[in-house]
């Protein structure tokens, strides 16, 4: 069987040569394709995007984004894996409306609200949460290059209340920040730069830009302009996992638009696999899952509390790690999951009854 992950946007983020945004559907395709390689029954798996076409027609292509034109050219069997939103207004239902139109054979999804509407629209559907390459992502030694009191890795996507409140009291600390963090600046820069991606064609780019305009308009937030100034810039895969391996504390928060569909995202996993301590914001299903794991916020005044509090406490900090650490190892490996999507492909191809849908 030959399967491929197809992203809308460009292969090729996680190089260094390419300067700003990495995207996480690359990173979490990457790691379902290398575990998939090693299945038995599969004889391919590679992932795909405009700048890199399959050669040849695949038994089954896994759409990861539900933006997706569905091309039938490239697959006999389509599947829609839905595992972001781009509106923190949007709704089950909307996301709905949209996939119907490009008739994919059946869907994965990363949110238990949707799947519920999935099923009782009577598609064939599968709940695939995401899970960590831990051949990748796994402890390595400490290095005190990248030994910070707090750290934090990730894009200026996430909004500037979010923003405010989970990332913003870690500048009184040691903050190791690495992403993409160019948009406290004035409006002319960023118009320079919507008109540069609108004519390069580069429509990832320009949809964070035009969402970062609408949230920072006003150059006077000086408050939030230190966090441009305080960013290294990208950080190298191999780097990050130094980076997770080594600092006291690392943060996490969810973007708006997953915490609406209760979903527990991709770093939070990269960071257990490397053993890191982990201080995060409250979403319903990490709280279930991860409650011993890791240490709950509500940002601001609270978040720079449990910063000063577990800085103190490198046992305790340990003892979460540890625990987190096997707890990704054995329910959110990539493994594991390649194994969930296999068995759902197979089952697809073969015509098997699927328990969770009304076919």
């Amino acid at each position: 069987m030959k399967i491929g992950f197809y992203l809308d946007w460009m292969v090729g983020t996680l190089d260094e040569s390419h300067k700003t945004y990495v995207l996480g559907e690359e990173i979490l395709a990457t790691g379902f394709a290398n575990a998939m390689k090693h299945i038995e029954g599969i004889s391919s798996c590679d992932v795909y995007a405009p700048n890199k076409l399959p050669d040849e027609q695949l038994d089954v292509m896994i759409y990861m984004n539900y933006l997706s034109v569905l091309n039938k050219d490239y697959a006999r069997v389509n599947i829609c894996y839905i595992s972001n939103a781009y509106n923190d207004q949007q709704t089950p239902e909307e996301i709905y409306n949209i996939v119907s139109k490009q008739h994919f054979d059946a869907f994965l999804v990363y949110s238990k609200k949707i799947q519920d509407l999935l099923i009782k629209k009577g598609e064939k559907t599968h709940f695939l949460p995401f899970a960590v390459d831990t051949k990748v992502y796994k402890p390595v030694d400490y290095n005190p290059e990248f030994d910070y009191e707090v750290a934090y890795v990730g894009n200026d996507i996430k909004g500037k209340k979010r923003t405010k409140k989970y990332l913003l009291p870690a500048t009184k600390f040691n903050l190791g920040l690495f992403g993409y963090w160019p948009y406290y600046n004035h409006r002319r820069y960023l118009f320079r730069k919507i008109r540069k991606n609108f004519w390069k064609r580069d429509f990832y780019d320009l949809l964070i830009l035009l969402r970062s305009f609408r949230w920072h308009p006003d150059s006077k937030q000086a408050n939030l302009k230190k966090l441009s100034k305080i960013s290294q810039g990208k950080i190298s895969q191999e780097d990050m996992i130094k980076l997770l391996s080594s600092s006291k504390i690392l943060l996490n928060f969810t973007i708006k638009e997953a915490a609406n569909f209760n979903t527990l995202n991709y770093r939070i996993l990269e960071i257990l696999a490397c053993k890191g301590f982990v201080i995060t914001d409250r979403v319903p299903v990490v709280e279930k899952e991860l409650k011993d794991c890791v240490v709950f916020t509500d940002g601001g005044w609270d978040l720079e509390r449990k910063i000063r509090y577990y800085l103190k406490r490198p046992q305790e900090r340990k003892a979460y790690a540890q625990r987190g650490y096997d707890y990704v190892l054995k329910h959110y490996s990539a493994d594991a999951r390649a194994k969930e999507i296999f068995d759902f492909v197979n089952k697809l191809i073969k015509g098997g009854k699927f328990e969770n849908s009304f076919s």
